[in-house]
């Protein structure tokens, strides 16, 4: 993905946030062709809480990826010492965190094998370097 020009720190926030909650719909609907028909819940860290439950209702019906059908309608938000899911967010992030500003793959290379890939061609579709380096070798860059 390229760099566009950032239009300021809320905007990369809900664009990120947009891309996210897309990816995790496409998953839910990888699942369901394989047989697994579930939903999804976001679950998102209470320190946020107004801004991201409107960027979900925004989003929710439609995003410029369509629709998130999956993902159901309501937010469940969280401190993060109240579920495991959220510290695991915040392990994944830290891990990535490390690998692209220390260049330390140690944390990434737990989670890697369990970032999930688009079923057609294996590529990593959960995890995304937005850079204007064509020539960058990262994971997320050279995966295939």
């Amino acid at each position: 993905m390229s760099l566009d020009a950032a239009k300021g720190a809320v905007q990369v926030r809900s664009d990120t946030f947009e891309e996210v909650c897309s990816r995790f719909n496409n998953f839910l609907i990888w699942q369901h062709r394989l047989g697994h028909t579930i939903k999804g819940l976001v679950i998102i860290d209470k320190n946020r809480e107004d801004e991201y439950r409107h960027l979900l209702s925004s989003f929710q019906t439609s995003t410029k990826y369509g629709y998130l059908g999956n993902v159901v309608d309501i937010p469940y938000f969280a401190q993060s010492h109240e579920t495991r899911m959220l510290q695991l967010a915040d392990f994944c992030a830290y891990a990535v965190w490390r690998y692209y500003e220390r260049q330390d793959d140690k944390y990434l290379n737990i989670i890697l094998p369990r970032i999930c890939r688009k079923p057609s061609s294996r590529k990593l579709d959960g995890l995304q370097h937005i850079t204007n380096n064509k020539q960058c070798t990262c994971v997320a860059c050279t995966s295939v």
